[in-house]
């Protein structure tokens, strides 16, 4: 009896292991809006599975619309794959894009979706390392199709240097450079709203890119310091007014 259990659960795991590998698929990144010419958009795949995955009789799904793999695309172990126009006739919308992939039994193993698209750039499944935690998110990035995507360093620090213009845009938290993309960031707000002191949070990329920010608490201004200039002009007034009558009294009038 035990023999027969044994051969039973060796059998049932040497079916069930192909099934379980696809669960492993992921759609990694997407570059729906190139600049240019749309013929250069592709999808990203990611096998974390242990063996190779062929995803020829597949079928990718975009906002409900079947498209058939019928090329032999194959998805090695930890590897990724991309999906050309040339493999498959798709058109991605810039906007409010849904995908989603499905094995030849029809069975759904990976899914995607965004509002609205970014320029140049591709929505990319991200590896996000802070102090603490290790999360994985999806965030519009350089793109990389075939290759590793960027991870996200977060952390939180304050401004030393405010926003600055050398040959780019940046930003000094504690030691850290950080640099803003002036197309992706409204660099007039930052200028505005970021001071020196601030304690702010930061998530970039592992090119020290900014991608987010938020404010955790302003500096505290102290008395009589980040005054002066204000106190400057107030005690200027009084002595402008004074200086404007007499001018006004010494100028002598007209006969009439």
């Amino acid at each position: 009896m035990k023999k027969k259990f044994y051969i039973f659960l060796i059998s049932f795991l040497i079916i069930k292991i192909p099934a379980f590998a696809e669960n492993f698929l992921q759609i990694s990144e997407v570059f729906p809006n190139p600049k240019g010419r749309d013929k250069n958009e592709w999808i990203e795949i990611y096998n974390g599975g242990s063996e190779k995955i062929p995803l020829k009789n597949y079928t990718l799904h975009i906002n409900k619309k079947p498209y058939k793999i019928k090329k032999d695309i194959i998805v090695g172990p930890k590897s990724f794959g991309v999906l050309k126009k040339s493999d498959i006739k798709f058109s991605l919308n810039n906007n409010k894009l849904n995908l989603e992939l499905f094995d030849k039994n029809q069975s759904s193993v990976a899914k995607l979706n965004f509002n609205e698209s970014m320029e140049g750039e591709s929505y990319s499944y991200t590896k996000v390392i802070s102090k603490n935690l290790v999360k994985y998110e999806y965030f519009w990035t350089s793109p990389t199709p075939g290759e590793k995507n960027l991870n996200f360093l977060q952390f939180s620090g304050f401004i030393k240097v405010p926003l600055s213009i050398a040959n780019d845009y940046y930003l000094i938290v504690d030691k850290t450079k950080i640099i803003i993309d002036k197309n992706k960031h409204d660099i007039a707000l930052i200028k505005n709203i970021i001071q020196q002191g601030d304690k702010i949070l930061i998530l970039m990329d592992e090119n020290q890119i900014l991608q987010k920010f938020k404010i955790l608490s302003k500096a505290k201004i102290e008395p009589g310091k980040n005054n002066s200039k204000l106190f400057g002009i107030l005690l200027c007034l009084p002595i402008t007014v004074l200086a404007l009558i007499l001018i006004k009294l010494s100028v002598p009038r007209k006969p009439g």
